[in-house]
Parts: C-alpha cells; sequence; structure tokens
C-alpha cells in the first residue's frame, strides 16, 4: 500500500508540473495564426478542420445556414477572420467571440421606395438575459444565442449565462450548441428567458468506437452494438456484466451465483461457438485486452460495443473469433469543472425459494413410508414417530426435541444489502481536459449471523475501491498526448469451502432433526432422523479472505502530419503496463457441537460432544501479475469530392508474466492490422479489415495466421429514386464475410510438447527384482502424453447479412442481422486410445 501511495503522489506532483508547462505553452499557442490550403472543398468541411486543428467551435442554425457550397482557401498564418472572409458567400455574415463563430444568414435590405411607401416607426429594444442549462441542470458553456434572422448573437458564459439586446419586440430567440436540439424563444412578456436544450441523441451516436480506431455510424458495414453511459446506469448491478443482461442484441449471459464478489455474468456473443475451448469473448478496455472488466464502475464508461461478425472483428485475427467487447473510458469535456455523485443503497433477495414440509407433515409421511415398506417386505410395522411426536410436532411445546425448523428461513435474511458511491469531476481549459472519478461499493450476503458467539462475521462480503484519471493534453497544434490510470482494489469474504454444501444442507436437511441453534449453542438431538446440522456447516467452513490490487496505465500519443506531409494522415503510439496483485487466505476453527437428551426424569440435558478449536490460518495462494502492451500505427482519412477514402496499418505485441504461466515462461502476442475503407456519394460502402498475428501457444510453423474480412453496404435513403419521406429516414444493407480465430483453445500450455516423464507410485508400473515371495521393488518412470506439433488455432468462417433502419425521424430504430458461422480445427481429447500408444493423446 506504501508503494501505491508513493506512486500516487509522483503521478500528482507530476501532473502539476505539467499542467503548468502546457497552459504556458497553450498561451503561445493562441498568438499563432492559421494556416491552411484546400481547393473545392465543402465548407462544412473546412470548418471542421478548422475546429480540430484550431480549436474554434461554430454555432450556425442548419435551417437557414447551408454550407453546401465548395470553397477554395489558401492562407498563411491568418487571422480567424481573414479565413472566415474567404470560406463565407455573400448572403452569409459571422461574429467572432473567443473561439466561438456565429454564422447568420446577412438581413434582406428593402429598397429605398419600400421604405418611403412605410411609414416610420420608432426603434423599439429590450434587453433579455437567462440561463441555459441541459436535461440535468448543467450549466451549458458556449452556447450560440441568436436574434432570428440577423447577424445580433452572443454566447453564454462560464455559468450559462447571457444577455443580449433585441431592436424588435417581436423578436425570436435562436439557441444553438453542438451536440443539443436547436431551440425557438419568443420573449413577448418577460425579459428573462430561461432554456433547456435537449441532447440531440442522433448527433451524438454519430461516432462508433471500432477495433483500433473510430468510424461514423452511417458508414458502417459490421455487425455492432452499442450501449450508451446513460444507459448503463440505468440499471444498478453489482458488476458490469450484470448490467448488459438483455440490454444488447446477439449478447448471451450466464449467471451461475449470487454471492457477493461472485455474482458476475459469463458473457457470450452469438451463442456458444465452442465446445472444448472458452467461448468468452475478447475484452478490450482502452485498446488494451483486459481481465478486470467486472470491477469497472460504470460511471467512469462512456460508451460499451459489441463486435460481432468477421469484419468487426478481422483486426483482432487469432482472438477475434468469440466477438469482442470494447470499453471506452470518459474523458474531460472543455469548460468549467463538473463535479457529479451517484450514489444507490440496494436491497437484495431472492427470486425464488422453495417451501419444504413442516415437521408434523414430514413425520406423518416417514410413517406412511414406513407402513408401505413393511408391506413390500413382510415385516412388522412399527411407526418411527408415535401420536404424541406427531402432536408435539403440531403444538410446538417441546421445542428442543420435537423441533419444526424451517432451515430456509432460519438461515436467511429476507434481503441483503447493497451500496455503491462515485463521485467524479471533469473538465477543461484550452488545451486540458481531465476526468477524475472515485467510487466505494459494499455488498453483504444473506446469512443470519448474530446467534451464535464467534469470532467472525460468517456472511459473505464484497468491498470495492475504485479509482481512475483520464487527462488530455494538446500539446500543439498537432500533437495530442493522453495519460490514462486505473487502480481497483478489493476485499472479498466468502464461506471457506464455497457455498454449495451450506445450500445442500438447508435443501437436503428435514424440519425435525435439529432445533438449530439455541441460546448460542449448535445443537443435536440424540437418536434424530439425520443427523447434520447446516448450522454447523457453515459456521465450522471457516472463511476465505480474497484480496486483490489491479493498476492499469496507458499513454497515447497522436500526431496529425496533415500540415508536414499530407492532408488526412497522422500517426498513433500507444504504452500501456498492467500491475495484477491477489491473495488468498482461508481461517477457520471447529466449534462446540451440542447434543440434546431427554432423561428417563423427564429432564433436558444438554452438554457438549466436542471442543472447540483454536483458530488457524491457511495461505492458500497468491499472485503478481505484470503485462506490457505496446501499439504503434499510421492513420489516412481523406475525402475527394464524393470519394472518401481511410487507411490503418498498425503494429502491436505484449507480453504478459505470471507465477502461475508454466515453467514462468511469459506469454507472449505479436500482430500486425489493417484496414482500408471507401465510401462512395455517402451511399455505397467498402471495407477491407485483415488481422496478421499469432501467439506462442502453438509450435513454430503454426503461430502466425492471416486473418481477412470484405464488408459492403448501401445505403439506400442517399439514393434520388427513393424520396425524402416522414416515415422511412434512414435505411442501409449490410454484408460481410471473413474468417477469424480462437487461440483459447484450453488444456495445458504448451500443448505441441510432450509433457515430461514422471515418478509412479502406483503398484501397476512398479519394477520387482529377487523372489516372487519377497521382491524387491523399484517405483518407475511413465510417459506422460504426446505432443501434438501440428497443433493451431480454432478457425472460424463467419457471413453476416444486415438491414438498418430509422422510422418517423429516428423515434423507431431496428438493427436486424442474419448469420452463419462454421468452425474447425477444434481441439478434442480422443474419446479412446489404443493400449499399444504407450500414452496418454
Amino acid at each position: 500500500m506504501n508503494r501505491i501511495m508513493k506512486l500516487a503522489g509522483f503521478i500528482r506532483w507530476g501532473c502539476c508540473f505539467l499542467c503548468i508547462a502546457l497552459l504556458a505553452m497553450s498561451a503561445e499557442a493562441q498568438t499563432k495564426g492559421i494556416t491552411i490550403s484546400v481547393k473545392n472543398t465543402p465548407a462544412k468541411e473546412v470548418l471542421e478542420v478548422l475546429k480540430r486543428d484550431y480549436g474554434y467551435f461554430f454555432l450556425y442554425n442548419e435551417d437557414e445556414v447551408k454550407l453546401d457550397r465548395n470553397v477554395s482557401v489558401s492562407v498563411k498564418d491568418a487571422g480567424i477572420a481573414e479565413v472566415m472572409d474567404k470560406i463565407l458567400w455573400k448572403g452569409l455574415d459571422y461574429k467572432v467571440r473567443n473561439r466561438q463563430v456565429i454564422i447568420t444568414r446577412t438581413p434582406v435590405q428593402t429598397s429605398r421606395s419600400a421604405d418611403m411607401r412605410k411609414e416610420p416607426r420608432p426603434e423599439r429594444t429590450i434587453t433579455v438575459s437567462g440561463v441555459v442549462t441541459d436535461g440535468s441542470g448543467n450549466q451549458l458553456i458556449g452556447v450560440g444565442v441568436i436574434e432570428k434572422g440577423t447577424k445580433n448573437g452572443v454566447v453564454t458564459d462560464g455559468n450559462g449565462k447571457y444577455e443580449i439586446t433585441l431592436h424588435d419586440s417581436g423578436a425570436v430567440l435562436v439557441f444553438t450548441s453542438l451536440g443539443y436540439v436547436s431551440e425557438e424563444r419568443s420573449p413577448v412578456k418577460s425579459q428573462v428567458v430561461n432554456v433547456v436544450l435537449k441532447e440531440d441523441f442522433q448527433m451524438l451516436d454519430d461516432v462508433v468506437v471500432v477495433g483500433y480506431g473510430k468510424q461514423k455510424k452511417e458508414s458502417i458495414t459490421g455487425a455492432i452494438s452499442t450501449i450508451s453511459k446513460d444507459d448503463l446506469v440505468q440499471t444498478p448491478q453489482a458488476n458490469l456484466s450484470n448490467m448488459l443482461v438483455g440490454r444488447m442484441p446477439g449478447l448471451i449471459a450466464t449467471q451461475r451465483s449470487g454471492a457477493p464478489g461472485e455474482d458476475y455474468s459469463n458473457l457470450m456473443i452469438r451463442g456458444v461457438g465452442s465446445f472444448t475451448g472458452n467461448a468468452s469473448p475478447l475484452i478490450m478496455v482502452d485498446g488494451v485486452e483486459r481481465s478486470n472488466f467486472d470491477g469497472i464502475d460504470p460511471n467512469e464508461i462512456e460508451s460499451l460495443n459489441i463486435l460481432k461478425d468477421a469484419s468487426a472483428t478481422a483486426v483482432y485475427g487469432v482472438r477475434g473469433a468469440n466477438g469482442v467487447i470494447l470499453v471506452t473510458t470518459r474523458q474531460g469535456e472543455l469548460g468549467a469543472p463538473k463535479v457529479s455523485y451517484s450514489g444507490s443503497f440496494a436491497l437484495q433477495q431472492s427470486t425464488a425459494l422453495p417451501d419444504y414440509l413442516n415437521s408434523e407433515q414430514y413425520a406423518t409421511l416417514y410413517n406412511e413410508a414406513q407402513k408401505n415398506d413393511s408391506v413390500s417386505d413382510g415385516t412388522a410395522y412399527v411407526p418411527r414417530f408415535s401420536e404424541k411426536d406427531i402432536e408435539l410436532y403440531r403444538n410446538h411445546k417441546d421445542p428442543i426435541m420435537h423441533p419444526d425448523n424451517d432451515w430456509i428461513d432460519s438461515m436467511l435474511r429476507r434481503f441483503s444489502t447493497r451500496t455503491q458511491h462515485n463521485v467524479n469531476i471533469s473538465g477543461g481549459i484550452d488545451r486540458v481536459k481531465y476526468f477524475i472519478s472515485g467510487s466505494f461499493f459494499d455488498q453483504t450476503g444473506i446469512y443470519k449471523h448474530t446467534r451464535i458467539d464467534s469470532d467472525h462475521d460468517v456472511n459473505p462480503r464484497a468491498t470495492r475501491y475504485n479509482f481512475r484519471s483520464n487527462l488530455d493534453f494538446q500539446v500543439t497544434r498537432d500533437l495530442t498526448a493522453r495519460f490514462q490510470f486505473a487502480t481497483q482494489i478489493s476485499d472479498v469474504k466468502s464461506s471457506g469451502n464455497g457455498n454449495s454444501d451450506i445450500w445442500k444442507g438447508m435443501s437436503w436437511s428435514n424440519p425435525l432433526m435439529s432445533p438449530g441453534i439455541v441460546d448460542g449453542k449448535i445443537i443435536t438431538i440424540e437418536n434424530a432422523v439425520g443427523s447434520q446440522n447446516p448450522w454447523k456447516w457453515l459456521y465450522n467452513n471457516g472463511y476465505r479472505e480474497s484480496r486483490g490490487n489491479n493498476i492499469n496505465s496507458a499513454v497515447n500519443i497522436d500526431y496529425d502530419f496533415s500540415q508536414l506531409v499530407t492532408k488526412g494522415l497522422s500517426a498513433k503510439v500507444k504504452i500501456a503496463y498492467d500491475s495484477y496483485y491477489s491473495s488468498v487466505k482461508r481461517h477457520g476453527k471447529v466449534f462446540t457441537d451440542y447434543l440434546a437428551r431427554r432423561g428417563d426424569n423427564g429432564e433436558l440435558y444438554i452438554f457438549p460432544q466436542s471442543e472447540e478449536s483454536i483458530w488457524y490460518n491457511d495461505a492458500a495462494g497468491w499472485g503478481k501479475d505484470r503485462k506490457l502492451y505496446i501499439e504503434a500505427g499510421i492513420n489516412y482519412d481523406r475525402a475527394f469530392g464524393s470519394h472518401h477514402i481511410s487507411a490503418l496499418a498498425l503494429y502491436n505485441q505484449s507480453k504478459y508474466w505470471s507465477p502461475s504461466l508454466a515453467y514462468l515462461v511469459p506469454n507472449a502476442y505479436q500482430g500486425i492490422v489493417g484496414r482500408v475503407t471507401y465510401e462512395y456519394a455517402s451511399r455505397y460502402l467498402f471495407e477491407f479489415d485483415m488481422g496478421y498475428n499469432g501467439t506462442e501457444n502453438f509450435a513454430v510453423g503454426h503461430r502466425f495466421g492471416f486473418f481477412p474480412a470484405v464488408s459492403a453496404g448501401w445505403i439506400l435513403t442517399e439514393e434520388d429514386w427513393l424520396p425524402d419521406n416522414e416515415i422511412l429516414t434512414y435505411m442501409k444493407i449490410r454484408a460481410s464475410y471473413g474468417e477469424v480465430g480462437n487461440d483459447k483453445i484450453g488444456g495445458a500450455r504448451f500443448l505441441y510438447l510432450p509433457t515430461s516423464y514422471s515418478e509412479s507410485w502406483e503398484e501397476l508400473y512398479k519394477y520387482r527384482f529377487g523372489v516372487s515371495y519377497n521382491p524387491t521393488e523399484s517405483n518407475a518412470m511413465i510417459e506422460g502424453k504426446m505432443g501434438n506439433p501440428d497443433l493451431t488455432w480454432e478457425r472460424a468462417r463467419k457471413t453476416n447479412l444486415g438491414l438498418d433502419f430509422n422510422m418517423f425521424k429516428g423515434r423507431l430504430s431496428i438493427q436486424s442481422d442474419v448469420f452463419y458461422e462454421y468452425r474447425d480445427n477444434i481441439l478434442a481429447n480422443r474419446s479412446t486410445v489404443p493400449d499399444i500408444v504407450g500414452a496418454d493423446l
């Protein structure tokens, strides 16, 4: 823990110095001019370049301002006013406020003769002010407030406030902001107009995270499902996998336990693809394969995407056959700091529990069963329980020797508790953005634990602490750096030997075998039907403590070569280092068991049958794992008139160290990724993806493989022969085919190598020397399993056909897919091996 605190201190001071240096650089960068050269390019795309490279935001009403003309601009170290004069044409005007540029239509001037015919009207001004917020009540910064039909406009300040002077009492105010639906208001009577802007979800969902990059949603040709951060937090759960249940098509989740710390779900995409290997999908968190998926706080997540077909997963090659889950964590946003708190307190209970017989019913049916047995085997019928016994079970007057115990009700509480708290802060200035989050999670078990004097709480419990920090720096106009750090500290306490035996005891034990716990004593009845007390199983099981500490860190560097080499060219580098530490300890002791007996005189005697032992502690195991991941890639993205081309070439490798690995040899992975997309006229889409990668799980010559995929799409609603209408607003047909692999084949690590010879103590394999009645014996050396040097990955061939369409202006959205998968090279054990082989396969 001290090492972690020191590391956090270094990071904190390092970030402070880095922020100071970058703030100085950003102040200097603001004085530099704009250099841009474009020819016959849509004006809207030129504004996107200014936004991306120079940090300007452009506000305009799309219904009035149509930026669909092609323009040519060539300037060097120019100001924003000079650039805007070259971009805009007659009929459009603009106003610059800091880095906000408001574009409006130029008011139409009436002729002099027309003005002379009109009676003069005195100008009446009105000052309107207010606050602009979003649906959650957060003040919105930089919202454009424009007097409709004029160039008169302002933007909201750091507190979301505005003030504007109108020259017409009947004027209409237009409120516009990127990512929100525009609003129009008429300040007829009130001079204070507060506005709440609704999010434009169609615009917010325009970009989707894909393998090693991002794509526009409309240009995607693969099968991808997405869930946003707002949808995730709507269903509070103990872990992330349970939040996805029933929320995404094609995702299958199976929850096998409800115990704290063990109630996660096993996820599969489009069913079970392999009957011997691992069918779980590859999980990537911020572009790095990570195993602590369930421990991520949902408030830290920006989006979660599921890649299902070959065209979406081919870039992952040998690891993509089972599908891929992409988790993208949140980043800071420009503006004043926003502090958010999210908390929940939940009561959990079993969905259904069985009802069992009471003692009277059990005794009656037990006697009936005895009677039936006596008829079948011809013996005399002697009832086990007399009428007096059954009456005592009924009236509960002798609760010790004639108990009526409902084990489910006596051992379980009605509810268990779950508590979650999260606090995060996000914001940013000109060239620095930040997102910092901290959370706490606590979940208790459902056992009752106050009925015996013990030194420990037998109830399971899971506690988790999360911290995440994502910092983005615009170092220069072309250079961007991102630093990511996250940690999870968990402490899970569970039953020493698991919960299955305890639940079996509650289900199998009859209601009259024991009164359970009386006055802090575990009671067993003499000559009872059944001899085990489920409470004894619970307490004598002890408990197990599993503690873990996961640290994830990454540095991302992006450089835009648009000015140095050619427009649309960029490069990126990622270095990630993860550390995992875990320890498991088991604690336990034997508690005193008491026997209840009724004496001949009718007195009740309770005396101990065993002595209570002292606590013992077992170190069951520990692990200290490390992982290093490196990737470097080049991107190209450019439009030429009606043609749009993008390409990706990337190299990646990882190395994983763990004491649990065979012979302590690190596990290595290496690969090359490629992608080319082509789009024509925003309607015809083509894409080629490939992964050439390998793993050391297989023999030399079988480690690397080539995994290609092709896909195409057709946006029918962009065709001229399909007129615009209010019903069908978007329709796209998709098709893909490709090959992907699965290297999680199960079994031992180096299956292509034979296992070493081992010494056997079994009588069958011993050597015997000397006389038969007194031989000299020696243990034999036997051969292990034979290796298979031709072993390689599973291969999946996938075909997918999809149809996407939106209706009624996005109110109804449907995505449907039909897919076929054929998988071969599935590793399986031979059911029978001839004895002549002399070894297992």
